[in-house]
């Protein structure tokens, strides 16, 4: 097998990640050897990345940041008193939602509705429903005109 056929199965293999570390070096030396086939010249460019990304070294001392970080952030305990309290609100919200349900049908019944057929006894309870708006809309603005009334006064004072 001739040198440009092993590195094509290397990388039929790279791409389907059943590469050896040793494989994979000899890909990476392939490729930095200014040799490349023109066929292959197409993945010399990521190699070139990988190469160059690993060559970076990081200013960041690791160990001193994960120490910062692990001292800052104690363990949070909570008591179990606090998880019952919230267990229990999680079940009276159940039950409420499950008891509401069940009260639907009851509440949408229809023995409380009144269907009038007459026109003329429909006639009358509208003018009884309004004539009971008219008396509190009256008894609502005197109320009103009062407490206006003593608002107007107390500015007097000031």
């Amino acid at each position: 097998m001739n040198n440009n056929q092993y590195i094509k199965s290397l990388l039929d293999k790279y791409w389907e990640g059943e590469t050896s570390l040793s494989e994979e070096q000899a890909l990476k030396d392939y490729f930095k050897s200014g040799h490349v086939a023109d066929h292959l010249k197409e993945y010399q460019g990521l190699f070139d990345f990988y190469s160059l990304e690993a060559s970076k070294v990081s200013s960041i001392d690791m160990k001193k940041l994960l120490d910062k970080q692990s001292s800052n952030h104690s363990a949070k305990i909570r008591p179990l008193r606090g998880w019952l309290v919230s267990v229990a609100a999680a079940v009276t919200l159940l039950v409420s939602a499950v008891w509401l349900y069940n009260q639907k049908e009851t509440l949408v019944s229809e023995d409380y509705v009144y269907e009038v057929e007459d026109p003329e006894e429909a006639l009358e309870i509208t003018k009884d429903a309004l004539a009971f708006l008219s008396i509190k809309f009256d008894e609502s603005s005197k109320t009103i005109n009062t407490n206006v009334q003593k608002i107007k006064a107390a500015r007097k004072f000031k």
